[in-house]
């Protein structure tokens, strides 16, 4: 006899464990991919394609999401029905953009690469779908804040020891701050390795760090005893230092915009004074405990916000050239773009194949690199996506919140697209803030 009560908690439960174990990239590469000629041959990161353990757990969520469908009428005809009325657009594009990055295959370069990054896209579309029919918002944010605690943890071991061990069981490459294309701050001639965790770069830890920030303020709207209290202010202590120790420039900027916002509409919410008092003191407490640890790094720091280090400018023009590759493909590909996943490989076939494959990155800017790949269709689409989440469905401002703070971070990095990790914790924030609150 079919136990839809068990049904919902196995997926429910299933989700939580895919958002704790999220940070670990575990993965079996099954294509390898190289790009230049000579000595600037090398590992081609953006043309691999992987099959990562957590693949297996949204795998295993979706065969139970099936068989829960057919088996509920009720839920059937329902939740799913509630979900794909007429009135409602989003499942729609994001059917049409899934299906103009299928067309995008056509005039790909690399097919293969277009059709792998094409399924990442959906894992992603039906990850947001299982989390807002599922998961439990309380639930699900403090079992991210556990993760996040864990992360920032093994980053500030890293940053303390200046080493990360690596395990390919655990998706992790051995790294120092003496290794060349390792992500450091440069003070002098001396060299600090970033907090990486177990993630591929330290800006993508610290969009998780700051999206359990976040969330941190969200739990603590809501705590009703000592224990709760003593969770989100833990939580609070352990993520901060690991949020710090990634130097990541726009973490800093998006989680201190972030935590303004929430003071200002706090401030103006006179029904949520006595529920923000608690919060408040959190922020207090995180302050002063941010400025403590700001101090004891406080050479490195200055150097990340002054951009005064070599590697810095060097940065900052790595980044502008970016920018203008992106520019050169889209002039020559504005309608139709290059293709799913093909922009590393569209650069290096159409605007300069001078260097080494390991410099060959995606623009820094998700919403560049979309017009770059699937062109003003595929960008207007998303956008429409984007939008219909932040104001075309009723909430909390809160619970908002961490999906607006990836959509500005966006402006800065890529990995939201083109990565994994990032592709799924951008649908893991906006399918939280559609989820149950009961």
């Amino acid at each position: 006899m079919f136990n839809q009560v068990r049904f919902r908690k196995a997926i429910e439960w299933l989700l939580y464990l895919f958002i704790f174990l999220l940070p670990w990239q575990t993965r079996w590469i099954y294509r390898e991919a190289n790009l230049g000629d000579g000595l600037l041959r090398g590992v081609w990161e953006y043309g691999r394609q992987s099959l990562y353990g957590l693949e297996v757990i949204w795998a295993a969520a979706v065969v139970l999401g099936i068989i829960y469908a057919v088996g509920s009428r009720q839920y059937a005809v329902g939740s799913w029905r509630k979900i794909f009325r007429r009135e409602n657009l989003l499942p729609g594009v994001m059917f049409l953009l899934f299906v103009w990055s299928l067309i995008t295959i056509i005039w790909s370069a690399d097919k293969n690469l277009a059709w792998y990054h094409s399924t990442i896209f959906l894992e992603g579309v039906v990850l947001f779908f299982l989390i807002t029919s599922f998961a439990k918002q309380e639930k699900a944010a403090v079992v991210l804040v556990m993760s996040a605690a864990i992360q920032s943890l093994l980053g500030c071991y890293q940053f303390m020891t200046q080493y990360i061990w690596g395990s390919k069981w655990l998706g992790m490459a051995t790294q120092t701050a003496s290794d060349l294309g390792v992500s450091v701050v440069e003070v002098g001639d001396q060299r600090w390795l970033r907090a990486y965790g177990s993630l591929p770069h330290p800006n993508m830890l610290a969009a998780f760090l700051v999206v359990a920030l976040i969330l941190i303020l969200y739990l603590s709207l809501g705590v009703k005893n000592k224990g709760q209290r003593n969770f989100v202010l833990l939580g609070l202590l352990l993520v901060i230092p690991g949020l710090i120790f990634t130097f990541s420039r726009s973490a800093w900027l998006v989680g201190g915009v972030a935590i303004i916002y929430y003071l200002i509409i706090s401030f103006f919410d006179k029904k949520r004074r006595a529920e923000t008092q608690l919060t408040r003191q959190l922020l207090v407490i995180g302050f002063i405990w941010t400025v403590i640890i700001s101090l004891m790094v406080y050479p490195l720091i200055w150097g990340r916000l002054t951009n005064s280090s070599r590697l810095d400018q060097l940065s900052s023009q790595s980044r502008m050239a970016l920018y203008g590759q992106s520019v050169d493909l889209i002039k020559s590909h504005w309608s139709s773009g290059v293709g799913m996943g093909n922009y590393t490989l569209a650069v290096y076939q159409q605007v300069d194949n001078s260097f080494g494959a390991w410099l060959y990155q995606p623009v820094h800017n998700v919403y560049v690199l979309v017009l770059a790949e699937l062109g003003v269709v595929g960008l207007l689409l998303c956008l429409f996506v984007i939008c219909y989440l932040v104001f075309g469905r009723k909430g909390n401002w809160l619970v908002k919140l961490p999906f607006l703070a990836l959509l500005f971070l966006a402006f800065f990095d890529h990995s939201f697209w083109s990565l994994y990790f990032g592709v799924t914790l951008w649908w893991v924030a906006a399918g939280w803030g559609l989820a149950s609150s009961e």
